[in-house]
């Protein structure tokens, strides 16, 4: 890892599920599966190789952030800027009563210094 480097974590996840990790600079609330994106605006997906993952026997997965080059659905890769407030969040695949869906964790925001 370099100083530049930052290390998204996600946890309580089906074991095995597929993970995407979201990100942008603004906030949202749009309904999702069993739960609501709360990222908003340019929502960049972590889709590079590795980036897309599947959870771990015990429900957890992470992701190495370069913050020189984060996604951006309209520049493609942007890169993260002192004061700008970051908003992340993980969409994955999950089931209700036995019925495939999917959900997402709680939404983190860090304000880069």
């Amino acid at each position: 890892m370099t100083a530049n480097d930052l290390v998204l974590r996600a946890s309580s996840l089906p074991p095995g599920a597929l993970v995407l990790f979201l990100g942008s600079r603004s906030s949202g609330w749009v309904p999702a599966g069993g739960g609501r994106i709360c990222v908003g605006g340019e929502i960049g997906r972590f889709l590079g190789p590795g980036e897309v993952q599947m959870a771990s026997a015990i429900g957890q997965a992470q992701l190495v952030l370069d913050l020189t080059s984060l996604p951006n659905p309209v520049m493609g890769t942007i890169s993260a800027q002192a004061s700008d407030v970051w908003r992340f969040q993980a969409w994955h695949r999950d089931s209700v009563i036995g019925i495939p869906t999917s959900n997402v964790t709680n939404a983190l925001a860090i304000q880069l210094q």
